[in-house]
């Protein structure tokens, strides 16, 4: 770190260099069945924040938020007990857009009557979660349909890729309470 800063390759308020390399390792270590779309695109992301490639940077984690968030939901819908309660939100979810499905799942848990215990994982859904995704999902999509060109600070990119590895570190968490205890609503 020491050396980095010396020769000017880091300046203040700036990530260091071997801090974003860790963070796919960070995240395999902590989910270990993390998929591995997911590690790959955040990869990608670490890339093209080192060459400022910031566009591409924002599209790439929006893209690993959307594939770890449709995991949530549909590992959520297919945990339902009971069959018909499970047939009705599968029907809410199958064909729509991500933020409609994100709405479903969120309106659904609510009302779940067999959250998790922690309090973590039960009450800061909308917090930790909702907040993360719908950033990466804005991002993401006034990237990939552009009206106007972005206007993206790596700074703000580099805390939410830092935030990431807790974000699917939550996800992990509550996709596994939903397979080892199914979903009662």
């Amino acid at each position: 770190m020491k050396t980095a800063i010396e020769e000017g390759g880091v300046g203040l308020g700036q990530a260091l260099p071997f801090e974003i390399d860790k963070f796919p390792d960070t995240i395999r270590s902590r989910v270990p069945g993390c998929d591995p779309v997911i590690v790959v695109f955040v990869e990608e992301a670490i890339k093209c924040i080192r060459n400022n490639a910031l566009l591409a940077a924002a599209f790439m984690i929006g893209a690993a938020s959307e594939r770890a968030i449709n995991l949530l939901i549909h590992t959520y819908g297919e945990s339902i007990r009971d069959d018909a309660n499970k047939a009705k939100f599968l029907g809410r979810i199958n064909g729509k857009m991500i933020s409609k499905k994100y709405d479903e799942f969120s309106t659904s848990f609510k009302s779940c009557k067999s959250k998790p215990n922690d309090a973590v994982l039960s009450h800061d859904i909308d917090v930790v979660i909702g907040t993360m995704f719908q950033f990466c999902r804005i991002t993401r999509n006034e990237i990939g349909h552009p009206q106007i060109v972005p206007d993206l600070d790596r700074g703000v990119l580099l805390a939410n890729l830092g935030s990431f590895v807790t974000y699917i570190e939550r996800i992990y968490k509550l996709v596994n309470h939903f397979r080892d205890n199914g979903v009662v609503v």
